[in-house]
This record gives structure tokens, sequence and C-alpha cells, in this order.
């Protein structure tokens, strides 16, 4: 499906890292401009850094994410060029749109790295097991749960430790996993990793096999209802949602 083929949007990340920041798309199933499932390393100016990990420090539960403002609405992929994107720092007390709090505005965000960018396609096969892409650097790892189709839930965890089994270069990449000794559930009530914190996970490399540990750390975004809901209009965009949501 080309850029033109659906509404431009507000397209949030949900934000992980200290001194590498990373963001994971906030996707939607059910809404054409928001059917993908994108990873990004993030470039912020200072000012949005240090609101950023201020914000972090101070209310480390609630996630932050970065947003083009409406004003300022785009395709996701044109945000993922060069001149980067206008953009805002928002957090989210309890994962709500509706109680958001603008940390920082009028600043331009930059996707210095795509590490993943994935349409979704309906006839996917769900994986075996527990997939996640795990990616990282500086001593930092993070972890982002690999979207099929609808049920599905969208989960960003930060992990304690670097994983065992990735190389530098593996990390830096990007690189897919499917966890060995958990189940799946598409449609969780809460986070499926959060009861697994400080474990040492063992998983698999989906490319070649080889064996890998995730240490469990703090989850940065943890969603079944943004990503399952049904759009209350052919063109709905992320604002009409929220203006809903929150109604």
């Amino acid at each position: 499906m080309t850029a033109g083929a659906f509404p431009k949007d507000q397209h949030g990340f949900a934000l992980t890292g200290t001194s590498t920041v990373y963001g994971s798309h906030l996707a939607m199933f059910n809404m054409a401009q928001h059917r993908f499932h994108v990873v990004i390393r993030v470039d912020l100016p200072q000012s949005a850094q240090d609101a950023y990990a201020s914000a972090r420090r101070t209310d480390p539960k609630s996630p932050v994410i970065v947003v083009n403002p409406e004003s300022s609405k785009m395709h996701l992929q044109d945000m993922l060029g060069a001149d980067g994107f206008p953009a805002e720092l928002w957090q989210l007390p309890d994962n709500d749109f509706g109680q958001k709090v603008v940390l920082s505005t009028g600043f331009t965000a930059k996707a210095a790295q795509v590490l993943h960018n994935r349409p979704f396609d309906d006839q996917e096969a769900y994986p075996p097991e527990p997939r996640y892409l795990v990616f990282g650097s500086g001593g930092e790892a993070h972890a982002s749960h690999y979207l099929t189709h609808q049920p599905d839930y969208q989960l960003l965890v930060q992990l304690a430790a670097t994983p065992t089994g990735l190389t530098g270069a593996q990390l830096a990449a990007s690189t897919l996993v499917d966890l060995t000794s958990v189940t799946e559930d598409h449609e969780p009530v809460q986070d499926p990793l959060a009861s697994h914190l400080g474990e040492e996970l063992p998983a698999r490399i989906v490319d070649s096999g080889g064996a890998v540990t995730l240490k469990i750390g703090p989850s940065r975004w943890f969603d079944t209802r943004e990503l399952n809901h049904e759009p209350h209009g052919h063109a709905a965009t992320l604002s009409e949602y929220i203006a809903l949501a929150s109604v």
C-alpha cells in the first residue's frame, strides 16, 4: 500500500534507552496508516534528551513517547527520512493518552537508524514461540515484541543486561529471537514478561538457531487496547482516536 493510500497522521514512538535512545512505533492493526512494526534509533536535541531523562527519573513507570504534533501530520515512512520530523515529547501516566503530559515541544527528532520496518500481513501465521526483536548499544539492550496480526500485543522491554549469545554487531543491527521457555498468549491482560522481571530467559536466534539468554528488565510500553482498537471512521486519525478514548 502506498503512502498516499491513507491519511497523514500523528505517529508516536515509545522510547527506551539512556545514552542511546530507541523508539518503537505505536501501531494499530485497524488504522491503515499505523499498520507497521517500526523500531528506530532516535536522535533528540539536547533539550529534549534532558526532558526525557528527567521524566524517566521522576516517573519511571510512565512511558515517554516522541510524536509529531497535530499541526504537522505526516506519513510514517516520510518520518523515517534523513530530514527528521517536527516533534513533541509526551509522558503517558498509566499508558493513558487521556492523561498525557507534554514534556517538550518545537524540536526536530530524527530516525538515525531504522532497525525494523515491516507492514502487517493478516495472512502471516503467529510465530511458534514468543518472538522479539532484540537491539541495543553501549552496554544497553532492549526487546520489542514481534507484531503479527490481530489480536496481538505490543511490548517494549529494557533488558537488565546485555544478552549472551549476541555480538555487538547483531545488537546494533537488531536480531529476531524466539523465547523457548515461556508460552505465548496473544491476548494477555497484563504485561506477559512482568512476572519474569530479573529472570534470565533462554532464547533462540530465528535465522541461525543460535542460543541466546535475555535478562528481563522493566517494560517501557505495553498495549493491547490501542493496537487492536476498532476505528470509528474510515479516515480516523490518532488525534480523533485520542479524543474519543478520552471521553
